[in-house]
């Protein structure tokens, strides 16, 4: 086997227990607070888009309207967030963030952040610079490809 094909496999097998390892870690931090991460995702959709429909905070996160109402359902229940009627169309309904819903959203971001910053620490600016480009160039790719697969 030649270098370049034993480093695309090592790099592969390395970025999957990378994510395995990260989502483990942040998976920690979801439990210390008591926030899954299906509803972390929500959360950050709703504080970008609030007040957002329930109908569009599905199709966003390509959910069906009853998994949708469900993940709702829990953050609601936890007093994250609050449902109303729209101001344009007292059918629809839509979700905002309370108080206690921004405040987790900030703090969780603050852990996630943290974390990072330590999982980094032992690399200097030019390898991060570096790792950053090489990480751009590759979702650069996966997004054309994606583009191309969904023709």
């Amino acid at each position: 086997m030649d270098t370049r094909s034993k480093y695309t496999q090592d790099i592969y097998a390395t970025a999957a227990v990378v994510q395995r390892m990260m989502h483990a870690c942040l998976q920690h931090l979801f439990d210390e607070i008591g926030v899954a991460p299906s509803q972390l995702q929500v959360l950050h959709l709703i504080r970008q888009h609030q007040p957002i429909s329930l109908k569009v905070l599905a199709a966003e996160l390509r959910l069906t309207p009853g998994a949708i109402t469900q993940l709702v359902d829990g953050i609601v229940s936890a007093g994250y967030v609050t449902r109303s009627e729209s101001s344009e169309d007292r059918r629809i309904t839509v979700v905002s963030l309370t108080d206690a819903g921004t405040e987790v959203v900030k703090k969780l971001e603050h852990m996630k952040q943290s974390l990072l910053t330590k999982v980094v620490a032992d690399l200097d600016d030019d390898e991060l610079a570096v790792y950053l480009r090489v990480q751009q160039k590759m979702l650069t790719y996966l997004e054309e490809y994606s583009a191309k697969v969904k023709k």
